[in-house]
């Protein structure tokens, strides 16, 4: 768990993204978030609205300093932690990504 600054950047609205490679089909959504009770209720709507998805792998950041991951099912290593180090390669906080895969 890192710190976060005093001052902060974080996204300044929700954004999503499709994505299709090798017959897979992705949907990012990036939010922003202020705590986990929040980060964990945008992944359960996405799980109620992509139920039939193959993964839902996703990372957040908070400024508490608090991060998290998971591969949700995806070979261990290999998409959670990606996403969290996008996060903090652009040096924000306050924010969850989640992409819904179906495999294809």
């Amino acid at each position: 768990m890192s710190s976060a600054p005093d001052e902060y950047s974080t996204i300044s609205r929700p954004g999503t993204a499709e994505l299709r490679v090798k017959g897979s089909r992705f949907f990012g959504f990036a939010q922003a978030v202020e705590n986990e009770k929040e980060a964990d209720q945008l992944r359960t709507a996405l799980r109620r609205k992509y139920y039939d998805a193959t993964h839902q792998p996703f990372a957040y950041r908070l400024a508490t300093g608090q991060e998290r991951s998971s591969d949700d099912g995806e070979p261990h290593g290999t998409s959670g932690r990606s996403i969290l180090a996008e996060i903090q390669g652009a040096d924000l906080y306050n924010d969850q990504i989640v992409v819904v895969r179906y495999f294809g």
